[in-house]
């Protein structure tokens, strides 16, 4: 675009239309949008260095060959599918899950322990002729040992529950916030792909028919450039705003395995 404009300015100075300014402004942002341009080379060169570095081939030539980025996919955001899939997956839940059951079973054994020790037969004696009976010996609770027992593993039960009810409410508010912030990103980006970037488009071509025909300065041009550079950058933050969405609510549903299939179950699910 530069360039383009750049011979317009030139051949409107050579037939005494222009002025030296308009040139003389597009040569200097030509040159520091080269400048940016070799910067943004070095830094990416940097990052393949330090990403050599991480997967352990530090002296590598780090030369990959790297897929184009596309932007994320929309994603539903309805809460309840999400929360269920979370509250079903998390290992934490879970983790509290079988450690309640097995504080449900140990308040039930608990239960019974006054009949520890106890033991059931049958009997014979003798008074003038032999009898035979059934036979019941218990041991006499006189320190209320069962009763301990029975308390300690209910209260190690109810905390337990406690726990757990703690931890569905986190697991609850986490993927909210992360749906939220998902939703929230996914507005913002639909509206400046669908919206600012096609009018700052169409008002940079305005703007560049209207210095063609001699009716605004070239700085004119250089501020819709800018705005539709801004708008396009915008964009793009608003794309890795959305990833790391992505990646949030993954972790909050309980991982890759549960997030994918969800994706799957509303892709195959019909749409209204």
């Amino acid at each position: 675009v530069l360039d383009r404009l750049g011979e317009v300015a030139q051949a409107r100075l050579d037939a005494g239309e222009g002025t030296r300014h308009d040139v003389t402004s597009l040569q200097s942002e030509r040159l520091q949008l080269s400048v940016e341009s070799a910067q943004r080379r070095q830094e990416l060169r940097l990052a393949r260095i330090a990403l050599s570095r991480r997967i352990g081939e530090p002296s590598g030539a780090a030369t990959w060959q790297l897929e184009p980025w596309a932007g994320p996919a929309a994603l539903p955001t309805e809460e309840a599918a999400w929360i269920e899939a979370a509250l079903r997956v998390r290992p934490e839940i879970l983790a509290i899950e079988w450690e309640l059951r097995a504080r449900g079973e140990d308040a039930a054994l608990a239960s019974w322990s006054a009949w520890d020790g106890a033991s059931v037969g049958a009997d014979a004696e003798r008074d003038g002729d032999w009898s035979v009976g059934p036979a019941l010996s218990t041991p006499l609770p006189i320190f209320g040992g069962s009763s301990a027992r029975k308390e300690r593993a209910s209260a190690l039960e109810s905390e337990a529950g406690h726990r757990l009810t703690e931890a569905r409410r986190t697991v609850v508010e986490e993927v909210r916030s992360s749906l939220a912030t998902l939703s929230g990103s996914q507005a913002n980006l639909d509206r400046v792909t669908g919206e600012l970037i096609p009018l700052q488009d169409r008002r940079r071509s305005e703007v560049e028919q209207a210095f063609r025909l001699g009716q605004v300065d070239i700085t004119a041009v250089l501020i819709a450039e800018q705005a539709l550079q801004q708008a396009q950058g915008l964009r793009v933050e608003l794309e890795r705003e959305v990833s790391t969405a992505h990646v949030r609510l993954e972790r909050a549903v309980g991982g890759h395995a549960a997030f994918a299939l969800l994706i799957s179950d509303n892709a195959r699910s019909p749409q209204p």
